[in-house]
C-alpha cells in the first residue's frame, strides 16, 4: 500500500513518497527535516536542515528516505517541528552535528544562495519597505496583494508565480490558510519574514530572534487595526 504525504499547517509528513520528499527538499532548502522511525524506539528523531547532505544524498542505489521504517516530517518553522515531535513522539529531537540546525551563525554562513528575479525583487522591496514604514511610525500594517498589484501595474494573477516562489524561499508570508490549486484572494495581506527584513542593512546585524520580535510587533499593530 502506498501512502501519500499529508500536511499539518505548514508541516508536511512524507510516508512512502520518495519523489515528493526529494522535490520538497529541492524547493525548500532553507527548511528543516525531522528524520524519524515510524514505530517508537529508543532512537530519538534527528533534526536536519533541508540542505543537509545526510538526508538528501545516499551512497547506495536505494535511499529509503520515506519507505520501510522511515518517515520524514518537513517544515519551514523550526519551533513548530520541535513542538510537534515532542507532542507526537514524547521524545526531544537531537540535532545533526553536520548541519547544526539550531545554530544561526552556521545558517548565515552556509545558507544556499537565493536568486531573485526582477519581479521577485520588486515585490520584496515593496513589502519590506511598507513593513519598515509601519514599524518606524508604529502604524497598522495592511499591505495586500491588491495593493502590490496596483503599485506594480499588474494583475494579481500575473504575480501569482513570483509570490509563490518568494513564499517557498522564506521571504514572504501570505495571510491566512491557502487552498492547494486555488488562486489567492487579492485582499490577502503580505508579510515579510525575518530573512526578508535581514536583506536591509539596518536588520542584517540583528539576531534572528530580535528580527522576529520586530515582526511580532508588526503583527500586533495589524491586530490593532482589525
Amino acid at each position: 500500500m502506498v501512502l501519500t504525504f499529508f500536511r499539518l499547517w505548514r508541516m508536511v509528513i512524507f510516508i512512502h513518497e520518495e519523489r515528493a520528499y526529494l522535490s520538497w527538499l529541492a524547493h525548500h532548502r532553507h527548511g528543516f527535516v525531522l528524520d524519524m522511525l515510524r514505530k517508537p524506539t529508543r532512537k530519538p528523531p534527528v533534526l536536519h536542515r533541508a540542505s543537509c547532505q545526510g538526508i538528501r544524498v545516499s551512497p547506495g542505489r536505494q535511499s529509503h528516505w520515506t519507505t520501510g521504517r522511515h518517515v520524514k516530517a518537513c517544515g519551514l518553522d523550526l519551533a513548530e517541528l520541535l513542538a510537534w515531535t515532542q507532542t507526537e513522539t514524547d521524545r526531544e529531537a537531537v540535532y545533526c552535528q553536520e548541519c547544526q540546525p539550531a545554530d544561526p551563525a552556521f545558517a548565515a554562513e552556509h545558507a544556499p544562495e537565493k536568486r531573485l528575479t526582477k519581479l521577485g525583487k520588486d515585490i520584496l522591496d515593496y513589502v519590506v519597505e511598507a513593513a519598515v514604514v509601519c514599524l518606524d511610525q508604529h502604524a497598522a500594517y495592511d499591505t495586500s496583494i491588491a495593493d502590490l498589484a496596483t503599485y506594480l501595474d499588474k494583475t494579481p494573477a500575473q504575480l501569482a508565480t513570483a509570490l509563490s516562489r518568494l513564499t517557498e524561499d522564506g521571504y514572504l508570508r501570505i495571510e491566512g490558510s491557502l487552498q492547494p490549486g486555488q488562486p489567492v484572494p487579492a485582499t490577502r495581506r503580505l508579510f515579510p519574514t525575518a530573512d526578508a527584513l535581514r536583506t536591509l542593512p539596518a536588520f542584517h546585524q540583528m539576531s534572528v530572534r530580535k528580527v522576529n520580535e520586530e515582526l511580532q510587533q508588526l503583527n500586533n499593530q495589524d491586530e490593532e487595526l482589525t
